[in-house]
């Protein structure tokens, strides 16, 4: 590091410093002290960013014949009316002043940055123009970024300042990120740095009243700043890190040593843990087995309990159940008036059935869609060919409505075509109603169709049902003829069938008393039996409680045997960490010192030469500079023509106007 008059102050200074040179003017006049050429390159951009012409004022501080390089369109002496000769890319001139300022147009409209610009109202994205004088929550976008197409080194070496001014009379709430800011007037000033060799990404937001905005400048210099680092403040805080590094390096190993000894103590408490586990799982499986047995014994009484149940829940059914037969027999009366009422009623409804079958029938071929269509044929109308000319009819109406859409869209934002755009309009919503009318023709017939297809179907199935309740009618009015004659034999036997379940009743009162008596007998064991399986149940909880928490304390004893083994393990990586740390460290005063030199290169002059941003047959130049700028967005008569005065301003009017100091 090269060190002259020592300033002890910390980096951050650089950055006051840099934007001190931004605060100045925005071009820089040549003295005669300077040596050398100087082109100030002004390039006015287009509302999004992109270059509309570049303009390069060249300045000489000499006198006599002097000769330039340069792709122009077209050049212009700005001090004298010397003639300037341009032939193939040179410009010759004689310069009988002591200085020569002379203003070329580039045939290469490019710059060494890259430049983005839109604009947002309310989420929206809109050209700046068609915003002017509106309001809402504004946002600006501005992207910067180097231009690969530009040969020159200028990106990486030049600095780019980015200005907007806003009135704070129509931006309120104005909110952005890395602006330095200022008042100045009415306005606020919002100033951004781009380094050499960086872009940028500016957002600026606000609530905006009739939008208009002044022009938003730029400008690009070479840094060149003489500044001089004291880094012994830097060197010493950095022995102090190397000094804690190594303590912390002493540290990271006894760490390391503690917990390797935990480490070796952890897997004996895990094998006592799981000794201790494998016991109580082989008492639980011993006491599962015991319990296991007595419930079967439960269940197998439990099993029988239930059989006895079911056994007397039959017996009483069938008590029960003679006694309900012999009731009924008792009340059974049956007559041959009774069967001739029966025979004849079944026949009236069979006839019914009949009649109503037939009914539907009829119904049924008189409600199909051929029907329909045949009365309305009768009637002058023919369905089906008027359902094929309202679909022709539709086609031709939507290629005309298509046809007449398509020359409506061409004309109707062409001026003096107003009336036309409006009948052709008219004609299509006309056009469009026809159509209405046939799809709902169209529409009406095809709903007709379904209905009556559909009952018929309805109507059809109705007869299906009606059909075979007839045939099944039919044959419950044979089985009804046929049981009015079997019943005739059954009446002479009844009595006989009387007495006997009557004995049979009281039979069965006896033996359903014995069965009562057992089953009880077989309830009396199983209360007993349960305090036996209750205790099996308690045991058994008991054990599983054991094994669960052995269980627990192996799981518990195995996290924290894996714990304390990923410690071990992280204090390993810690102390190599740590050893690495130092290690890599041990340099680091010369690193930081490299890094510095580094920085400061950017800004620092290094005695490199200047190139020529327009030709690199131009030698020996002093500087290069970039003035940058967008048209101002205003409304068209708040915005004066500089034609309507270019030829007002005298010599030196002129060339304050250039240097924009008028």
């Amino acid at each position: 590091m090269k060190i002259k008059n020592t300033v002890k102050k910390p980096l951050i200074a650089l950055l006051l410093v840099i934007t001190l040179i931004f605060s100045v003017s925005n071009t820089i006049l040549a003295s005669k002290t300077y040596e050398g050429k100087e082109e100030v390159v002004y390039a006015n951009l287009k509302y999004n960013g992109k270059v509309d012409e570049i303009y390069v004022v060249n300045i000489f501080d000499k006198e006599g014949k002097i000769v330039d390089y340069g792709e122009y369109s077209k050049v212009r002496n700005m001090i004298s009316n010397e003639k300037i000769t341009m032939v193939n890319n040179k410009i010759t001139v004689t310069n009988e002043n002591d200085k020569l300022y002379y203003e070329g147009k580039l045939k290469n409209q490019t710059l060494p940055w890259n430049i983005s610009i839109k604009y947002y109202l309310d989420n929206k994205e809109y050209l700046p123009e068609d915003i002017i004088g509106k309001s809402g929550f504004l946002k600006i976008n501005i992207d910067i970024k180097e231009n690969k197409n530009n040969d020159k080194n200028f990106y990486n070496e030049y600095a780019l300042q980015t200005e907007l001014r806003l009135n704070s009379n129509k931006f309120k709430d104005i909110k952005t990120d890395g602006a330095t800011i200022a008042n100045v007037g009415k306005d606020k000033q919002f100033t951004y740095t781009t380094l050499p060799a960086e872009g940028a990404k500016i957002s600026i937001t606000s609530d905006v009243v009739e939008f208009e905005m002044d022009a938003i400048n730029m400008n690009g210099i070479r840094l060149n700043i003489n500044a001089d680092i004291d880094e012994s403040e830097i060197t010493g805080k950095v022995n102090d890190l190397n000094e804690s590094i190594s303590k912390l390096d002493n540290g990271a190993n006894n760490i390391k040593d503690g917990a390797s000894t935990l480490n070796d103590g952890s897997d004996k408490l895990v094998s006592g843990a799981n000794q201790l586990k494998n016991g109580s799982y082989n008492l639980n499986d011993g006491i599962i087995s015991l319990k296991k047995g007595i419930e079967e014994v439960e269940e197998g009484l439990n099993e029988l309990n239930d059989k006895s149940s079911i056994i007397t829940n039959g017996s009483s059914q069938i008590k029960t159940t003679l006694i309900d037969i012999e009731s009924s027999l008792s009340k059974v009366s049956l007559s041959t008036d009774s069967m001739e009422k029966l025979s004849s009623s079944s026949s009236k409804i069979k006839t019914a059935i009949d009649e109503i079958n037939l009914g539907i029938d009829s119904l049924k071929s008189n409600t199909t869609y051929e029907n329909y269509k045949s009365i309305m044929n009768k009637n002058g109308l023919d369905i089906d060919n008027l359902k094929g000319s309202n679909s022709e009819t539709i086609k031709m109406l939507n290629n005309e409505i298509n046809s007449l859409t398509q020359s409506y869209m061409e004309i109707k934002d062409v001026e003096a075509y107003e009336k036309e755009a409006l009948e052709l309009k008219n004609q299509i919503d006309k056009f469009s109603n026809i159509l209405k009318l046939i799809k709902g023709n169209n529409a009406a017939i095809s709903g007709t169709e379904n209905y009556l297809n559909g009952l018929s179907s309805s109507i059809s199935n109705l007869y299906k049902g009606s059909e075979s309740l007839k045939n099944q009618y039919k044959l419950f009015d044979q089985a009804i003829l046929e049981l009015s004659e079997n019943l005739s034999h059954i009446l002479v036997d009844m009595t006989k069938l009387s007495n006997g379940i009557n004995e049979l009743n009281k039979k069965y009162a006896e033996f359903d008393n014995g069965i009562n008596e057992y089953t009880n007998g077989v309830s009396e064991i199983i209360d007993g039996y349960s305090n036996i399986v209750n205790g099996a149940n308690n045991l058994a909880l008991a054990s599983k409680s054991f094994y669960t928490g052995t269980n627990s304390l192996y799981i518990g004893t195995d996290d924290l045997a894996s714990g304390i083994n990923k410690l071990y393990d992280a204090t390993e990586d810690l102390a190599q960490g740590t050893g690495e740390f130092k290690e890599g460290t041990s340099d680091i005063d010369v690193e930081i010192e490299n890094k510095v030199d580094d920085i400061l290169s950017k800004f620092t002059n290094d005695d490199s030469k200047t190139s020529s941003f327009v030709s690199s047959k131009n030698k020996n130049i002093k500087s290069v500079q970039f003035v940058i700028k967008t048209k101002p967005i205003k409304a068209k008569e708040a915005v004066q023509d500089d034609d309507d005065f270019k030829e007002s301003l005298n010599f030196f009017q002129k060339i304050l106007k250039i240097f924009g100091l008028n």
